[in-house]
Order: structure tokens, then sequence, then C-alpha cells
């Protein structure tokens, strides 16, 4: 469903953190809302959420904008390689994501909306940041990127009955090992991440119907 065809419905778009959200809230020209349980901003056509960082703020944030009216959801940020030679700053679309318990319980696997040209990855959602190289290569047998939102937004907006879309942007690799190295990329990144979504993904969420599917 495109935004013509949602009539007042907007676009809910969920950001962990207001490092990654900042440009998408001054590039969209979008107004803080007060009386909600987490940071939303508004504009004629979106509404995000700033939800905080682990799968139980995201689930709460989805729930959030999915009553505030929306007729699709896409969760954007950042996420770290598990393996080397994916590119910082590369973008893709999360075509699987898989959602790591750790301590040997089997992971769940969840299949995601896709839309454009985008390549699509395998995203691992984990409870607590990975950073080491150690930590990185435990994942990298499941999935490409890793987050700590990814599967939870998933599964809210499919007990929802909402569209899903994951776009995330390489902001850290195995070479990357600290906390504020990655915060610092992140940041040098996050205007490129804004253009590219603003450009190519945004347009066909409220142009003509997008060829999308469901894997």
């Amino acid at each position: 469903m495109t935004g013509d065809d949602a009539g007042a419905l907007k676009l809910g778009i969920l950001m962990a953190t207001g490092l990654e959200a900042k440009p998408f809230i001054q590039g969209l020209d979008l107004e803080r809302l007060r009386g909600f349980p987490c940071r939303i901003f508004s504009g004629p056509r979106v509404l995000l959420a700033v939800s905080g960082v682990g799968r139980k703020k995201t689930e709460a944030a989805v729930h959030v904008i999915a009553g505030a009216g929306v007729f699709a959801a896409i969760n954007l940020g950042a996420a770290g390689a598990t393996r080397r030679g994916i590119e910082e700053g590369t973008v893709f679309q999360a075509g699987q994501v898989i959602e790591y318990p750790g301590g040997g319980s089997e992971p769940v696997r969840f299949g995601t909306d896709t839309v454009g040209d985008i390549p699509a990855c395998s995203l691992v959602t984990v409870d607590r940041a990975a950073v080491t190289e150690e930590e990185r290569n435990e994942l990298a047998g499941y999935g490409d990127l890793v987050d700590m939102e990814g599967s939870a937004f998933l599964r809210t907006c499919r007990q929802l009955g909402i569209p899903a879309h994951i776009f995330k942007y390489v902001s850290d690799t195995p070479d990357h090992a600290s906390i504020p190295e990655i915060l610092f990329r992140m940041y040098r990144l996050r205007d490129g991440f804004y253009r590219r979504m603003a450009s190519e993904v945004l347009p066909m969420f409220f142009g003509q119907k997008p060829g999308s599917s469901h894997c």
C-alpha cells in the first residue's frame, strides 16, 4: 500500500537512537509530538519513533506508531558487519532476520517485506552489542549484519498486521572494536544514509505502487 492508497495513514519509521534519526528529523522537517512513552516526530506523510536500544523498547515503539495509524513501517539505522569484506557505509535491506537467543537455543528466522533493488542481507538481532571480533565471529554463521532491534520490530509488525521493511547502513566492521569508535562511525555515515533513503527508498512508498514482495 502506498501513501496515496492509505489516505490519512502515514509511513511509520522506527529508529533506535537520536544520533541516527537526526538527519531524518531535520531533512523531513518533522515536529516533536508530546505525550508518548518514546520520542515521536510527525510530518505530513511520516511518523518517526526514536525507540531506544533493545527489543523491549522497540516493541513498545511499534505499538505506539501502529496506534497512531500507519500503512507500513520501516526500521532504519546502523548495523555492524559480522565479518570482513562488508564495507562501511554499504546500505542493505534485510531479506531475512534471525533472532539470536544464545545459550545454545535455536535461533528464530523471519522473512521480511522487500522493495526496490537495494541489495538484501541477513540481519542477526542480539540482546547485547557485538563489538569484538570474537563476538562477531560467533554470529557470522547466522547473518551478515548484527543489530539489537530488527527481530523485535519485525515480530511486532507481523503481530499487528503491518507491512515491515528494514534498511541498514554498515557503521562498523570487525576492525572497529570499541563503542566510541562505533558511535563515531554511526555519526560520520548517517547523513549519507539519510540521503540514500530520501532519494531512493521513501519515494517508493509515496509515489507509484512499489513492486514489493513478502519473503
